[in-house]
């Protein structure tokens, strides 16, 4: 499901990503629930979810500070558990191309 904000372009090699541990989810309507919830936070690009594994993955927006307490709210204001599993800032390097 798509948000009607605006999403700030950007591009999945360079853009910060954070990765969340979440509990509570049992089937795919939970995880279509979380990623509508995180979706909802203004910076983020988007937001993928693995029912298995019970992780949540934050793409931000470029030139976006993440607010990852205000997705672990959102989250939690869903009727889910959330945790920060792991934070990838974005990368600075320069794309070469031949």
């Amino acid at each position: 499901m798509e948000s009607d904000r605006p999403k700030t372009p950007t591009s999945p090699a360079t853009a910060a990503r954070t990765e969340l541990s979440v509990t509570g989810m049992t089937c795919g309507n939970c995880a279509r629930h979380v990623v509508e919830a995180i979706q909802t936070i203004p910076g983020v690009y988007s937001a993928t979810v693995d029912l298995a594994n019970k992780r949540a993955s934050v793409r931000w927006g470029d030139r976006t500070k993440p607010n990852v307490p205000l997705v672990l709210q959102a989250v939690q204001q869903a009727g889910y558990g959330a945790k920060v599993a792991e934070v990838s800032p974005p990368s600075t390097r320069a794309e070469s191309r031949d």
